[in-house]
């Protein structure tokens, strides 16, 4: 049977790549993107829809199918404060996995971060690892807790040292 999946960050670097194989993906009839700016892609498989995330009550009924790819995120340079970062990275993503949950979706997989720990003394490790924790409270059928190393690529920003 073939598939719908929704995806939360494909205009970034993983989330595009995810993009990608999804789209060549025979398995997927659908691929679902909520995007702040358009990807400029088109392709007969792909839905896209541009949203603001701090508005999810406007859309959260159209976060159906059968998978969850959330690859959402930001740096601390775009944004400025940990508390910015938190809003996109944790928030954002969290409140996307409870409306998929809510309307059927049962596969979720995550983007986090190497060494993710609730209990970590940094920032970054501990705000991934919340978002890991509460994401596995929402018991999925099927979770996927992806924790990619240093990620190298093309970027519309520089992160240096980040």
């Amino acid at each position: 049977m073939r598939q719908t999946a929704v995806l939360i960050g494909a205009t970034g670097l993983v989330g595009s790549e995810i993009l990608k194989y999804a789209l060549n993906d025979e398995r997927f009839l659908k691929i679902k993107i909520f995007v702040r700016h358009s990807t400029g892609i088109t392709d007969p498989k792909l839905e896209e829809t541009l949203v603001d995330f701090d508005k999810l009550g406007d859309w959260r009924d159209e976060i159906k199918g059968d998978v969850l790819f959330s690859a959402l995120g930001t740096t601390l340079k775009q944004v400025g404060t940990r508390e910015a970062q938190r809003v996109v990275d944790y928030d954002y993503q969290l409140r996307v996995a409870q409306a998929a949950k809510l309307n059927g979706i049962n596969n979720y997989a995550v983007v986090s971060a190497p060494n993710a720990d609730p209990k970590s003394k940094l920032a970054y490790t501990k705000m991934k690892g919340e978002l890991e924790r509460d994401v596995l409270r929402l018991s999925f059928s099927k979770i996927t807790i992806i924790r990619p190393g240093l990620l190298k690529g093309p970027r519309a920003h520089k992160r240096l040292l980040e």
